[in-house]
């Protein structure tokens, strides 16, 4: 009884101040690893104001949602003068509310008219909206005049979403939320821009979900108003999609069936020396060919192409050094006996080599993705029409006119970092299988 105590107490791990201080080091090191990131996402969820706040915010605030209730009781009473008044109110309103209040920035907000305790009109514009709108009307002053709106005034106003209710009898509700601390600062604002109708009422209700606002109005929004192409953010994502499964295909096809030919079907010798030659290839720095290889494709007239940014992935010198090494180690007892029974060699390869080589293919389809989804250089030379980029690109070209709505571009990289992590988190045992194979082999 006393051995088996004593042997318990000896499998207890002890503690001590060596370990301790190995675990909190441990702790700093991932914390420091994984900041970029965490920052990366709480500035995609801030508004304006708090991405440039002092000092530095690390969690965004719960974003408003703004109800403003004009009245225009005062008003003659003339459908046709009425509606001009309402669609002019509306578009100022709505339109400007976040260049003055940014505390509003990232919420939404709803606008009612009222004539003698009864509702006329109705409009609402979330962020999203309201940034397509400003952004395809190309007003980007900071805090632009009634004129400038008045000049846009039919085109603003499509994005307000009103409906009229002259011929309808709608009674004026107590509208939801509290009382705006900046209630007075906002009539006193709207009194002096120059509004027809009397700002009665202004109040704010918290969306919790509209913090995801800056995602919708990246993904809907940037491409069209900066890059000039009416497509989203996930057109550039499904080009590099589309890119890089091709390259992976066209890599893994190739490779796999040159590295058989070289394993099994040439002699050892003459096999080893034309694999030296092959990967001696690799020793030369890739800017060196990149001129060589841009008027090739040139000459090709394979420029401004998808097919131009996967098709020079297929020629992968490591990819075969692997897939040979790989099938060297396969028994060449199983081939001999396909052989007899009848078999060709295209049949021994994919009824015999195929099935046997799943963890080399599962790591070499990791180990190809990589470089051909992060691509940059090649496809910033090769293609030029923006409906044609791949993601690298078009984050690029997207966030450096954004430079003043950081919030916007790290909303962005957000979208563009989701593929690569959906990624690793479904093939985390292949990757740490290539990695292993990798190191083997090598």
């Amino acid at each position: 009884m006393i051995r088996q105590k004593n042997e318990k107490t000896a499998n207890v791990r002890r503690i001590t101040p060596g370990s301790v201080l190995s675990l909190i080091i441990t702790c700093l090191w991932v914390f420091v690893g994984l900041f970029p990131m965490l920052w990366m996402v709480s500035s995609a969820t801030k508004d304006g104001a708090e991405v440039f706040s002092v000092p530095p915010k690390l969690l965004p605030g719960i974003p408003n949602h703004m109800i403003v209730t004009l009245d225009y009781s005062t008003e003659p009473w003339d459908t046709d003068i009425l509606r001009e008044k309402i669609k002019f109110d509306f578009v100022n309103v709505l339109m400007s509310y976040p260049m003055k209040f940014n505390n509003f920035q990232n919420g939404g907000a709803e606008i009612y008219a009222v004539y003698d305790g009864r509702v006329i009109a109705n409009g609402s514009l979330t962020s999203p909206e309201r940034s397509q709108a400003v952004r395809e009307c190309k007003i980007y002053a900071a805090n632009p005049s009634p004129v400038v709106f008045n000049r846009q005034l039919n085109e603003l106003f499509t994005f307000t979403g009103t409906d009229f209710f002259f011929l309808s009898d709608v009674p004026r509700k107590q509208p939801r939320g509290s009382e705006s601390s900046t209630t007075f600062e906002i009539i006193e604002y709207y009194g002096e821009y120059g509004i027809n109708g009397k700002m009665i009422d202004v109040r704010t209700v918290s969306y919790p979900l509209y913090i995801l606002n800056n995602f919708i109005t990246a993904w809907t929004v940037a491409s069209r108003s900066i890059l000039g192409v009416d497509v989203s953010f996930g057109r550039f994502i499904l080009n590099s999609i589309i890119v890089t499964s091709c390259g992976i295909l066209g890599s893994l096809t190739l490779s796999s069936l040159g590295a058989y030919a070289l394993s099994k079907l040439i002699k050892p010798r003459l096999s080893n020396l034309i694999l030296l030659l092959y990967l001696a290839t690799i020793m030369i720095p890739g800017i060196m060919t990149l001129i060589p290889t841009y008027e090739l494709f040139k000459n090709l007239n394979l420029l401004n192409t998808l097919t131009a940014l996967f098709i020079g992935s297929w020629f992968a010198p490591i990819t075969v050094y692997f897939f040979k090494g790989f099938f060297d180690e396969l028994p060449n007892e199983l081939l001999e006996a396909a052989r007899i029974d009848g078999a060709g060699q295209l049949r021994c390869f994919i009824s015999i080599v195929l099935p046997l080589s799943k963890p080399v293919f599962s790591a070499m389809t990791i180990l190809t993705f990589i470089p051909i989804w992060n691509d940059f250089l090649w496809p910033f030379l090769t293609v030029q029409s923006p409906e044609k980029f791949t993601y690298a690109v078009a984050l690029y070209r997207m966030t450096q006119p954004l430079t003043s709505a950081p919030n916007l571009s790290m909303a962005l990289s957000c979208l563009a970092a989701i593929p690569t992590i959906f990624v690793f988190a479904m093939f985390q045992k292949a990757i740490q299988k290539g990695v292993v194979f990798s190191g083997i082999k090598g």
